[in-house]
C-alpha cells in the first residue's frame, strides 16, 4: 500500500532508495545523536518525567502553576504523551525510548513526505537537493528544548497538511489538520492556507467558504481539549515576550537560530521568486505570515516549533538555489579539457 503511493506520487524506486537513505541517516543523527544535547539529555531526565506524569494528569508540575514550569499551554497536548504512555505499558520500555522511537518514525515518514511535496514543482534530482537543504537545518530544531515530544509528529503532519493542500485534497487536508490539533492546537493556523493560495480576486468565495468550513471542523478538537484540560492557559504578556525575544536576538546575534534558518530562506526566496510559480510563493509569503504569532507570544529562539514556516518556505528557497546555479553557467566540459 505504502508503495503504491510513492508510485502514484512518481517516484521511481532508485530516487525513492535515495530519499529513504538520507531520510534514514538525517532522523539517526538528529533524534539520536544532536537531541542528546538537549530533549534527550541525562541532565534532563528528571524534568522530562516530572513534565510526562504532569500531563498525563493535568497537573502541573511543582507547587507552581503550568506557566512557572515554563509550559504554559502544554496540558492539552497530550496526544503524543498518551500514546507514550500506554505503548510504554504494553512494551515494558521506558517512556524516554518510546519518545525516541515515535521522533524517529516520525521524522522519516515527514522527510519522505516533504520529497513528495518538492517533486510537485522540481526533477527528481532537484527534490532530493532541496531535501538535503532541510535536513541542513533539521539540528536546529533538536536544540533549546527538553520536553517537546510532539515536534516530530508535527513536523509530518505540517508537510501532510501542504502537500494535501497544494495538491488541492480538502478532505485530507482537513483530515490532516484535525489530528494537528490534537497533537499541537496551534497548527489550527494552517487552515489559512486554503485561503492564502486559492482565492483570486474574482473567485474568493470558493476559497473563503471552504477555509471557514475546514476550520470549524479543526476547532471541534481544539475546544473538546481546552474543555475536558483546563487549568493551562494563563496569559501572555506580549510586550514582555517580545521584549525577551529581542534580547535574546541581540545577545546571540549572527548564532541566533531563527536567522540562521528563516534568514536563509528568506534570503534564497528572494533570489528565486521570479522564475517561481505563483502557488510557492504565496506558500512562502504564508510562511512569513505564520511567524507573526510566534514572535508576540512564544520563545522565538525556539524553531522547532516554526517548523510549518520552514516547510512552506522550502520550495521557493529552493527554486532561488537552482536559480543561483543557472547564473553560473554551465557544467565545464571536462572531457574537453583533457582533465
Amino acid at each position: 500500500m505504502l508503495w503504491r503511493f510513492f508510485r502514484k506520487s512518481g517516484f521511481q524506486p532508485l530516487e525513492l532508495l535515495i530519499g529513504v537513505l538520507i531520510a534514514l541517516v538525517a532522523a539517526i543523527i538528529t533524534v539520536v545523536r544532536v537531541s542528546d544535547l538537549s530533549v534527550y539529555s541525562a541532565d534532563n531526565t528528571q524534568k522530562r518525567a516530572e513534565l510526562h506524569e504532569a500531563i498525563m494528569h493535568n497537573d502541573p508540575p511543582g507547587d507552581g502553576t503550568w506557566g512557572d514550569s515554563g509550559a504554559n499551554n502544554v496540558n492539552v497536548r497530550v496526544a503524543v504523551v498518551w500514546v507514550a504512555e500506554h505503548l510504554s505499558r504494553m512494551t515494558g520500555k521506558s517512556t524516554d525510548f518510546i519518545y525516541r522511537a515515535i521522533d524517529l518514525a516520525s521524522l522519516f515518514a515527514a522527510l519522505l513526505c516533504l520529497q513528495a511535496l518538492l517533486k510537485h514543482w522540481f526533477s527528481p534530482v532537484e527534490a532530493i537537493l532541496g531535501l538535503l537543504l532541510f535536513c541542513m537545518l533539521l539540528p536546529l530544531t533538536a536544540l533549546d528544548h527538553y520536553f517537546h515530544p510532539w515536534d516530530r509528529p508535527m513536523l509530518f503532519l505540517w508537510a501532510a497538511m501542504i502537500l494535501a493542500s497544494v495538491n488541492k485534497r480538502v478532505v485530507l487536508f482537513a483530515v490532516f489538520l484535525t489530528i494537528s490539533v490534537i497533537v499541537k492546537f496551534d497548527s489550527i493556523f494552517a487552515v489559512g492556507m486554503i485561503l492564502f493560495l486559492y482565492a483570486r480576486t474574482g473567485d474568493w468565495r470558493r476559497a473563503t467558504g471552504t477555509t471557514l468550513i475546514v476550520a470549524a471542523i479543526g476547532a471541534i478538537p481544539l475546544a473538546a481539549l481546552l474543555i475536558l484540560y483546563p487549568g493551562g492557559q494563563e496569559p501572555i504578556d506580549v510586550f514582555q515576550q517580545l521584549s525577551k525575544n529581542i534580547s535574546v536576538a541581540a545577545e546571540l546575534g549572527f548564532a541566533y537560530p531563527p536567522l540562521l534558518t528563516h534568514g536563509l530562506l528568506l534570503v534564497l526566496g528572494i533570489v528565486g521568486w521570479k522564475k517561481a510559480t505563483i502557488l510557492m510563493r504565496r506558500l512562502w509569503v504564508f510562511g512569513l505570515i505564520l511567524l507573526i504569532p510566534h514572535v508576540l507570544v512564544t520563545n522565538f529562539l525556539e524553531v522547532r516549533a516554526q517548523i510549518g514556516t520552514m516547510l512552506c518556505m522550502l520550495p521557493l528557497a529552493l527554486r532561488g538555489v537552482l536559480s543561483i546555479s543557472e547564473l553560473a553557467g554551465p557544467r565545464p566540459d571536462r572531457a574537453a579539457g583533457g582533465a
